[in-house]
């Protein structure tokens, strides 16, 4: 018997998310990522492609949109968080991980092989 899992393709999810600028790029939580703990903020590299609720960054990564929202601060309000006015999540000392710019050999990730550790 043959593992079916291990031919379907990751689908990558951003939920929630909301568009940032410069731009085109998504701001969100980030599951399901080959490498990203589930839950990890992210900011995507730049939208090339928009298709139905799915986007395509520059670095060619397909994420799934959840919950979308005009911004940061609508999000906030949505979940119920109180953002302080006017400051944005990596202003308040939240990490936001940055796929374009980031380095990410240093970040607390895991294999494609194996899921994290239950905490």
């Amino acid at each position: 018997m043959t593992d079916s899992s291990a031919s379907k393709p990751r689908i990558v999810r951003l939920d929630p998310a909301w568009p940032v600028e410069p731009g085109p790029r998504f701001r969100g939580l980030v599951w399901n990522h080959p490498t990203l703990k589930d839950g990890t903020l992210i900011t995507t590299s730049q939208v090339m492609e928009f298709h139905g609720g799915r986007i395509v960054t520059r670095s060619g990564s397909i994420y799934l949109l959840g919950r979308t929202y005009v911004s940061e601060r609508h999000a906030a309000q949505r979940a119920g968080v109180d953002l302080k006015a006017g400051v944005s999540t990596s202003a308040q000392g939240l990490n936001v991980i940055d796929l374009e710019s980031d380095d990410l050999s240093a970040l607390d990730t895991h294999p494609l092989a194996r899921a994290p550790e239950p905490g």
